[in-house]
């Protein structure tokens, strides 16, 4: 059961105006202020302001100067993502983009706080409900997919900044290895291609993190939807992405093959009787007639079995007892005579 949802636009931190600040402490300031409002609060109600808010965040953390405060405010994200959780789907799109953007640091602290929004807003979880018998709502949850992200990632692989190329690739190596459901077939070539592109790319950081992403898609959708782009590689680079293949893990597999359903029983064929057996087929007897001649059935032909020895002696005493009280009885009766 989820915990109630709380409304916490009374509770903002007065003066948000302070997140323009040109003064870094007074956007730090603020920013921790919403952080601990965010991160205690275990179920956040949406509105609209908090939609504002996530967008005034994300451009703290694209443009923001002083790095103590992009990754305070990469933080108040990824708590808003979690709180939130299903209607925070609808931000998706202004606020994956400019994190993105802001990989280009080279502090891993930076990068990783930035990554943890990153991963906290896929992994978002949205609500759909749908009608059943009798009228009834059933809710049903689903992770963001990779349709929805996938859009969002290809624009930074083709950016100038190596660092953003290398971030946006482990980005999408972690989305391909957690999401739920597969790569939908339509975005696997133009993926593959812009992978296939970067294992040429002139930093190291690029051609790793884009042989470890087309290993993980080959994990998922398999080795067929990407020969045309295999049979393009340079044998080293070939040898990279089987690597990566063999040392990838992956939660949902494209084109599985469905469970075979057993063979049916072999039914032996119907014997054909004769038809002078037909003629003198005798009519169906009762089930009381039927019963009587089974009992019978089943002690003609049959040697009666010898009882055993200690039911034979059994048997001669008790009819000596009875023939003795018999006697006795008789003889009570007849009275003395005279």
């Amino acid at each position: 059961m989820f915990a109630e949802e709380v409304n916490i636009i009374p509770k903002l931190p007065q003066d948000m105006a302070r997140l323009t600040s040109s003064k870094w402490k007074e956007r730090k300031e603020v920013l921790d202020e919403l952080h601990t409002l965010i991160t205690s609060t275990q179920r956040i109600k949406e509105a609209g302001e908090l939609g504002d808010l996530a967008k005034q965040l994300a451009t703290c953390v694209q443009k923001d100067a002083n790095v103590i405060c992009v990754m305070a405010a990469a933080g108040c994200i990824e708590g808003l993502a979690k709180g939130i959780m299903a209607p925070f789907g609808r931000y998706r799109e202004s606020v994956v983009p400019p994190m993105l953007e802001r990989l280009k640091e080279r502090k891993a602290t930076v990068t990783d706080a930035i990554g943890n929004a990153l991963d906290a807003v896929f992994s978002t979880v949205r609500s759909e409900s749908v009608r059943v018998n009798h009228g009834c709502l059933l809710t049903l949850l689903s992770q963001t997919t990779l349709a929805d992200i996938v859009p969002d990632i290809l624009p930074p692989l083709s950016a100038k900044n190596p660092q953003v190329k290398e971030g946006a690739l482990k980005f999408l190596a972690r989305c391909l290895s957690t999401s739920p459901t597969p790569i939908p077939p339509a975005q696997i070539k133009p993926v593959s291609e812009a992978l296939a592109t970067l294992l040429e790319d002139s930093f190291e950081g690029a051609r790793n993190e884009a042989a470890t992403c087309l290993g993980t898609l080959m994990k998922m959708v398999g080795e067929r939807p990407l020969n045309a782009v295999m049979e393009g590689l340079a044998d080293v680079r070939k040898a990279k992405v089987k690597e990566a293949f063999d040392k990838a893990t992956v939660k949902a597999k494209a084109g599985g093959p469905a469970p075979r359903a057993p063979p049916p029983a072999a039914k032996e064929p119907p014997k054909k009787v004769p038809a002078s057996a037909k003629k003198a087929a005798a009519p169906t007897p009762s089930p009381a007639a039927l019963a009587d001649d089974e009992v019978l059935a089943s002690t003609e032909n049959k040697p009666l079995k010898k009882p055993p020895a200690r039911f034979m002696v059994s048997g001669v005493t008790a009819i000596l007892s009875l023939y003795s009280f018999s006697l006795d009885l008789r003889s009570g009766e007849e009275g003395p005579r005279h």
